[in-house]
């Protein structure tokens, strides 16, 4: 009757059941496993938030396909405190930081071609991916004393094939805690150009430094090299899962064309239009903004993944995957 993508096994595991026995004892335990931070006993500013949640303007409806820019504004000004420029125009705001998954794995992939993910990390990708019938390869995660956690680069070539078309890094990593070294981008950045794959960069972490390190590569917000996702959100940097808010920042180069903003939300919610249709002008609008379109709308076929000619012909290597913008259709407003 469902997809057999959803057959997972939902009972508990050896460690979820052994904190339920525990609890029901009436014992208090410190469960280090717990993600959810407003159970972790933190103070938050309660007026504030409520306050910001009850100005008149948040009860109007303003469609955007890549989210209000006063918003974007904001995300913006966040990695300016950071020591990063980043233009509005390159943030696309989502649901939550699953959603961003999702949409990138629709946008890059098609089904049943593949994502390269390091390991140890996070299962929930095992979940997103499914859904949108990803295949994940993983990628060893090697300890070497006394610098720590390194990439193993022959797994991740090894990993690489034809259906290949992003390399996920968690920056830093869940759960090793450990961040990405600039001698280790610079490999994948050549890695990703010999391949012609997008980097999907995990940042929600990111503020979360135990120390300085000078090899430390704290974000890749400005990764010129290939086409590069950074993705965050409340749930990490403020603490506030409940929030529902994430982004997207595109940036580097597909086709060999710059990173230029195009304005893909220039269009209109119609409710005479599918849902599908505003899901479909969203993805094939950052499509367009990262293929370095700056017209109003960009009719013709854009290599997502791979490389193309100067001249966009629309040819995508590898077979990639082609999307068509034209920001007459609907926007979506996540």
């Amino acid at each position: 009757m469902f997809s057999s993508r959803i057959k997972w096994d939902l009972a508990p595991n050896r460690l979820a059941r052994l904190i339920a026995e525990k609890r029901a004892r009436g014992e208090i335990i410190l469960d280090l496993t717990e993600s959810n931070p407003t159970r972790a006993g933190f103070e938050y500013p309660v007026k504030e938030i409520l306050d910001a949640l009850a100005r008149p303007d948040s009860m109007l409806y303003e469609p955007a396909s890549r989210g209000l820019m006063v918003a974007r504004e904001a995300v913006s000004r966040y990695y300016a405190e950071r020591g990063a420029a980043v233009d509005p125009d390159r943030i696309h705001l989502t649901a939550s930081t699953s959603e961003s998954y999702s949409w990138l794995f629709k946008l890059l992939t098609d089904f049943g071609q593949s994502v390269l993910i390091p390991h140890p990390s996070y299962p929930l990708f095992e979940f997103l991916a499914a859904l949108e019938g990803v295949e994940l390869r993983p990628f060893n995660l090697d300890y070497i004393h006394p610098s720590g956690w390194r990439i193993d680069f022959d797994s991740l070539e090894q990993a690489i094939d034809a259906g290949t078309r992003a390399i996920i890094l968690v920056n830093p990593n869940n759960p090793t805690g450990t961040y990405l070294k600039q001698d280790e981008l610079e490999r994948l950045n050549l890695i990703c150009a010999r391949h012609s794959l997008a980097l999907i960069v995990d940042e929600v972490f990111s503020d979360y430094a135990f120390e300085d390190d000078g090899r430390r590569v704290t974000s890749l917000v400005d990764n010129s090299e290939v086409l590069t996702f950074v993705l965050n959100g409340f749930s990490k940097v403020l603490a506030l899962p409940q929030m529902k808010l994430g982004w997207i920042v595109t940036g580097g180069t597909s086709g060999g064309r710059s990173d230029r903003a195009a304005r893909p939300d220039s269009g209109h919610v119609s409710f005479s239009r599918s849902a599908g249709s505003a899901r479909s002008s969203k993805l094939a609008g950052i499509a367009c903004r990262i293929a370095g379109s700056d017209q109003g709308s960009c009719s013709k076929e854009l290599p997502v993944t791979g490389s193309a000619s100067g001249g966009g012909s629309g040819q995508a290597a590898g077979g990639g995957r082609r999307m068509v913008c034209d920001t007459g259709s609907p926007a979506d407003s996540h």
